[in-house]
């Protein structure tokens, strides 16, 4: 059995590490730069505003949210009554996946989904979040937050301070399971330390034949075969606003915002500064709302022509110029950077109804061949358990009786105004994210 550290409320651990924004505030403050005195303008220079980036106010303003789109999320676990899920359409399965049998058996309680933690909360927050943390502070916004959430845990507290299952993979295979039972459309997934043995090979590749999207963080571990490996898997590295990549491998199929992330904090806690910071599993749960997204806006598409669309219409990124400050971090990776608004402005129906992550070989390299996929049938070895049902989230204040995606349009529509008394000049369309071709594109690096 695997044991990490679960997060404390002011860290975020292993997952979601300071790495090189960390360094460069330390270096930044040991060679005497005042950023101490105005932090604002430090977190600023990192921080990534992905939100304007993939034009979710405009998308949302069209009515665009992932509206009944059914998102399962796994992870460790989920805080599901932060403020920022309040009115969320969320449904955690109690209780967690770990070692629940093995618990009962012993007249021991299962360890419950639902934790102060930060695990899944983050991809939940980040699909569906409504922007309003504790104590009324900013937040963050989902890109989907219409989808229909379905949470499974497979991790577990001991003593409040251990995760215990993580990285055990007959617990995350049962999961993947389940959430396919359970008609989930998009998986995103996150089980640190998972490799791909023979139960996640198989509970994969009952996803993939059931056409279900699987979404993974990408990792730039080596040795073994992950799940980002996988044939069929969608892997989603962090990307920063700088344009460099964190997590990236040559198994990355898209970016997507990963870096200089405005994260959660913690009710009760006082920090005097923005909780700018990089995730993992961030990049990935943006892809699946995204995914959510472009699902309700063209509702006659396959789940694989979602993944079409995906790889299609990425978006290409120049490299910084030699010499630069972020040079040195420029890798190109897979097929470019994920694109919310090419993926709504383009029927992704004109693309072929065919999963084209699927690479015809003898499992070697990917893990499963695509004859594992075709012929897949649900695991004997997974129970079969009722859906759960919906789990009541945080009371929504005062404010929250017009529809979610209203409220970053009437801030739009507030900034609009304002710049019209005040002759301000025109916002400008551009967007750093560019628009990608309509039709598929090899990817920058070859699938190894």
């Amino acid at each position: 059995m695997n044991r990490t550290r679960a997060r404390s409320k002011r860290e975020v651990g292993m997952r979601s590490v300071r790495s090189v924004l960390g360094v460069v505030l330390l270096m930044w403050s040991g060679a005497g730069v005042a950023w101490a005195a105005d932090p604002d303008d430090a977190w600023d220079e990192w921080r990534y505003d992905w939100y304007e980036e993939q034009q979710v106010t405009q998308a949302q303003a069209e009515g665009i949210t992932g509206q009944g789109v059914p998102v399962a999320v796994i992870d460790q676990g989920i805080w599901s009554d932060l403020p920022e899920l309040a009115g969320a359409h969320l449904t955690v399965r109690e209780p967690s996946f770990c070692e629940e049998e093995a618990l009962k058996s012993k007249g021991e309680e299962p360890h419950p989904a639902a934790q102060p933690v930060w695990g899944g909360t983050y991809q939940a927050v980040f699909i569906a979040g409504n922007g309003r943390g504790a104590d009324g502070r900013e937040s963050v916004r989902g890109i989907a937050p219409g989808a229909d959430i379905r949470f499974y845990a497979v991790g577990g507290v001991v003593s409040g301070y251990y995760f215990r299952c993580t990285g055990n993979p007959e617990v995350t295979a049962r999961a993947i399971v389940q959430a396919v039972d359970d008609g989930a459309r998009i998986i995103s997934l996150y089980d640190q330390g998972v490799r791909a043995d023979r139960q996640i090979a198989q509970a994969v590749a009952y996803a993939v034949h059931e056409k279900v999207v699987v979404v993974v963080p990408s990792t730039s571990v080596t040795g073994g075969t992950w799940i980002q490996a996988l044939n069929g898997v969608v892997s989603v590295g962090g990307f920063s606003k700088h344009g460099w990549w964190f997590g990236a491998s040559p198994t990355t199929t898209v970016g997507a915002p990963g870096v200089g992330l405005l994260l959660p904090v913690a009710p009760g806690e006082n920090l005097d500064h923005p909780n700018i910071n990089n995730s993992l599993e961030v990049p990935a749960a943006l892809v699946a709302g995204m995914l959510a997204d472009v699902a309700q806006k063209w509702p006659e598409a396959t789940n694989d022509q979602l993944i079409q669309t995906l790889i299609a219409n990425a978006a290409t990124q120049p490299p910084p110029p030699p010499g630069s400050e972020t040079h040195w971090a420029y890798q190109p990776h897979g097929y470019g950077l994920a694109n919310l608004p090419q993926m709504l402005a383009v029927d992704p129906t004109q693309y072929p109804d065919a999963n084209p992550l699927i690479v015809p070989d003898d499992g070697r390299k990917h893990g499963l061949t695509d004859e594992d996929i075709r012929t897949a049938q649900r695991p004997a070895w997974a129970p079969l358990l009722p859906s759960a049902e919906p789990t009541p989230g945080p009371a929504p204040s005062s404010t929250d009786g017009l529809p979610r995606w209203m409220w970053p349009v009437l801030g739009a529509v507030v900034v609009a105004a304002a710049a019209i008394v005040l002759g301000a000049r025109a916002w400008s369309g551009a967007r750093r994210v560019r628009h990608g071709p309509t039709a598929a594109k090899a990817p920058t690096t070859e699938e190894e």
